[in-house]
């Protein structure tokens, strides 16, 4: 009885595989024919593929010298005098005048070529370690906000946080290749030109020059002071019962001086560093700039946009025929 029952499983089975193993067959075939009748298509309109190939080349390099493509300039700035929050609202106020085509000021910041400026914005450059290190205190209020956030990425680059890093960047859209060295100055002579922050800076440079002034004059005395000790030890018999007060004396003096020449480096620094109430740390200008589709290579995207229309338009042709021959009774 079980040799009956398990006969036409067993045929069951090779008849089902038999019919799988077909489908499998039917499917590699034509995927087979769709291959050839691509290769096909390709191969007896191979004359025409190549001239759209070359004639977008051709057109897609004369449209990248003729039209002019959006490049981008990258700028790396340091605030000085607590203006973080002077130079962001005006970033913003300029990239919103930027969208509202506000030609008479625009020309007032980025001068005649204040056409070719598409677009303004600014951003921290993060430096969490540093801001931690500087103090206990901001060690402290930098657990106690995190605790708070959610997204640690997005707290770390709000707007609120930017006055605790002292690098931004400033990105400008440019359109073309050149101008790019004249707009960015234009533009930081600009911001730089503010009266309030002027002052500021004026006050602390000659204070700063003041203190290089005092700082030499104590300098010479206490030169003069170690030059009139050595010179009475020498002149002395008695100094051996007084040397080690001297001694001591003329350490701390020297010390002094070291403080001094030490303080001295720090103030030429300030100066030097404090000269603008935006200062220019780095540049670079007229990187490529691809948001958007236009902005890509016109010589690469040109010949590609032809063949693709041109295979499109086949590929319609053909759906349209078969459509035809679907409907027809």
């Amino acid at each position: 009885m079980s040799e009956h029952s398990t006969k036409p499983s067993t045929v069951d089975d090779e008849i089902d595989l038999g019919v799988v193993f077909g489908e499998i067959k039917r499917l590699f075939i034509s995927f087979l024919k769709v291959i050839l009748s691509i290769f096909f298509f390709l191969y007896k309109h191979k004359f025409v593929l190549i001239i759209l190939l070359v004639v977008g080349v051709v057109a897609g390099y004369f449209l990248d010298k003729v039209l002019k493509t959006n490049y981008r300039t990258d700028l790396t700035v340091v605030t000085n005098y607590s203006s973080t929050d002077y130079l962001y609202n005006k970033i913003d106020a300029l990239e919103a005048k930027i969208k509202q085509k506000d030609t008479v000021y625009l020309e007032q910041v980025f001068g005649s070529k204040y056409d070719l400026v598409k677009d303004i914005e600014i951003e921290p450059i993060l430096d969490i370690y540093k801001f931690i290190s500087e103090s206990e205190e901001n060690k402290e209020i930098f657990k106690l906000l995190l605790d708070e956030q959610d997204d640690v990425d997005k707290f770390l680059e709000s707007h609120v946080n930017s006055y605790n890093y002292p690098f931004h960047r400033v990105k400008l859209i440019i359109k073309g290749q050149n101008h790019h060295k004249t707009i960015t100055n234009q533009l930081l002579s600009h911001i730089n030109a503010n009266e309030y922050f002027t002052g500021i800076k004026d006050i602390l440079i000659e204070n700063y020059k003041q203190q290089l002034i005092q700082n030499k004059e104590i300098i010479n005395q206490i030169d003069n002071i170690i030059e009139s000790v050595i010179k009475e030890q020498n002149s002395s018999k008695e100094n051996l019962k007084v040397s080690i007060n001297e001694n001591q004396v003329i350490d701390n003096i020297l010390q002094k001086k070291k403080d001094l020449l030490k303080n001295d480096g720090f103030l030429r620094s300030q100066i030097q560093n404090q000269q603008e109430i935006i200062k220019k740390i780095d540049s670079n200008y007229a990187l490529e700039y691809n948001e958007k589709i236009t902005d890509k290579d016109k010589k690469y995207l040109l010949p590609l946009f032809l063949i693709s229309l041109y295979l499109l338009f086949y590929l319609f042709k053909y759906v349209i025929s078969k459509s035809k021959r679907f409907y027809t009774p």
